[in-house]
């Protein structure tokens, strides 16, 4: 059975890509010196290398301190490659702590790591969705209030060789991610890029 709706306003195509770096924007330059000659030239040609590299070379940290409009205290990577239920992967997930010193937020990032495919917005919202159940299910995690989507593409043809982007998205309180993930409703989170960003490593990383 299949269900027919109208575009929304101004759309023009039936699946458009809202992952796209802004016309004429600004590349930013991210040193690599620091990582090693050798894992440069050796590299790999996939998301778990991207990750890698995006971790060790603290590219998130450099979004956020000096690209984002959020008040970014701490900024923790606390795993690669976590897999959930529903077949949710998470290629990586950040703690972050944000707002007055004396009265901060803690939140949890969920990071998707694409190459060459598309990044799909349904699939963040099950990251989304599976993270924040998970903070209200472990004590452990009772203090995080909101989950934040970002995610990393690298499709030469779309951002420019050697571009990785990073697209920020708006934060998802916990109390609706989980809501969403008990009602099986993910595919209805919202999910608004506020920032995206190109990076460009130099000297070059193999793979990327």
């Amino acid at each position: 059975m299949f269900e027919f709706v109208p575009y929304p306003s101004g759309q023009t195509e039936p699946f458009p890509d809202v992952f796209a770096l802004p016309a004429g924007g600004q590349v930013h330059v991210i040193e690599s010196v620091s990582l090693p000659s050798v894992a440069r030239a050796l590299g790999r040609d996939d998301e778990s290398w991207l990750t890698q590299v995006i971790v060790l070379q603290r590219v998130l940290e450099t979004h956020f301190a000096v690209y984002s409009d959020l008040n970014v205290i701490d900024l923790f990577h606390l795993q690669n490659n976590r897999k959930g239920g529903a077949k949710t992967e998470i290629d990586a997930l950040f703690l972050m702590v944000l707002g007055d010193p004396t009265d901060p937020k803690k939140a949890l990032i969920t990071f998707e790591a694409k190459r060459r495919n598309p990044i799909l917005a349904d699939q963040i919202r099950k990251q989304v969705a599976y993270t924040a159940k998970q903070c209200t299910l472990r004590a452990e995690l009772s203090d995080i209030t909101l989950v934040l989507p970002v995610a990393a593409g690298t499709n030469s043809k779309k951002f420019g060789k050697g571009v990785v982007a990073i697209f920020e998205m708006e934060p998802v309180t916990v109390a609706d991610g989980a809501a969403a993930h008990d009602a099986g409703t993910s595919h209805d989170l919202p999910l608004t890029i506020s920032n995206a960003v190109g990076y460009r490593f130099q000297p070059s990383v193999s793979g990327i």
